[in-house]
């Protein structure tokens, strides 16, 4: 395996852009074939065979309605009490009860005060099938209420699952910390680049995998974001081990000079810390076989 992966880091030094733009296309190819044919994203899943599973499906088969997707409604009055706006409240309930999916709406309880109330919204399936048009639902049917003064706030899991947090500016925040750092570790534009944007373009590949996945079997709607920190912090973690024994390597007394100098680094960089950076990555994309989803 050292000698494969000197030979391809030996040959990758000797065609610099070669290798570079096959990258980029490959990237490009994988990107458009993602996005063609990505799949849909879900939360129901199985673990066959497993003592949990079997504990499921048995309460399953007895309670249908255990682990049925719900959502609560509260309203809460500001000033006053809920009862002076219980006409809102039920004319809001009465048109979540209506809405496709759901199969109940709970008798509404009330604090102590009178400040509060809430109510339980039980919907068909499973939450990994309902997507986002609940939540949306939800919150059109709450104008009637928060006209009439009260404040409606949403919680459970369909509520989660349709405001599921998004990659943003924390990552750019972190991209940037990270290029600080390796300036002041490497003294070196380049040096300090190179990881960041090695993990950029695995990232771009990592996630067009994702959705290349999502097609074939159902994965988490967690995945993206999980792909994201796992592509930001290994493949940053992973390129910096690579950048630093093609350094040492290229400061070492040899023989060699000029650009073959360069390529016999880069071949026992990707040799030595390579190696090791493929069996690391390839355990952490290892994904156990017995697992599967159910829709």
């Amino acid at each position: 395996m050292e000698h494969t992966l000197y030979r391809l880091g030996r040959a990758s030094a000797r065609h610099p852009w070669r290798t570079i733009g096959g990258w980029l296309l490959a990237a490009v190819a994988l990107i458009v074939l993602g996005q063609a044919t990505s799949g849909t994203f879900g939360n129901d899943f199985r673990f066959p065979g497993s003592e949990a599973q079997q504990t499921s499906d048995l309460v399953r088969a007895h309670f249908p309605a255990y682990g049925a997707a719900e959502a609560e409604i509260v309203f809460a009055a500001e000033d006053g009490d809920v009862a002076d706006r219980r006409t809102a409240i039920d004319a809001t309930l009465a048109a979540i009860s209506d809405q496709p999916g759901v199969t109940a709406v709970g008798e509404l309880t009330t604090s102590p005060d009178n400040r509060v109330s809430s109510s339980t919204i039980r919907y068909a399936g499973q939450v990994g099938d309902l997507g986002k048009e609940p939540y949306r639902r939800l919150e059109a049917a709450a104008d009637t209420a928060r006209s009439a003064g009260l404040q409606v706030e949403f919680r459970g899991l369909v509520i989660d699952a349709a405001t599921e947090p998004t990659t943003g500016v924390a990552e750019l925040v972190g991209l940037g910390a990270a290029l600080v750092v390796l300036l002041i570790a490497f003294g070196s534009v380049v040096a300090a680049g190179l990881p960041i944007a090695i993990a950029i373009v695995g990232l771009i590949v990592g996630t067009a995998l994702v959705l290349l996945t999502g097609s074939v079997v159902d994965i988490p709607t967690s995945a993206p974001i999980i792909a994201v920190m796992l592509g930001m912090g290994a493949g940053i973690d992973y390129a910096l081990f690579v950048v630093t024994r093609f350094r040492r390597a290229l400061a070492a007394p040899a023989g060699a000079s000029g650009p073959e100098r360069v390529a016999r680094a880069a071949g026992t960089a990707t040799a030595t810390a390579g190696h090791a950076v493929l069996f690391a990555g390839g355990m952490t994309s290892w994904w156990p076989s017995g697992i599967s989803s159910s829709g």
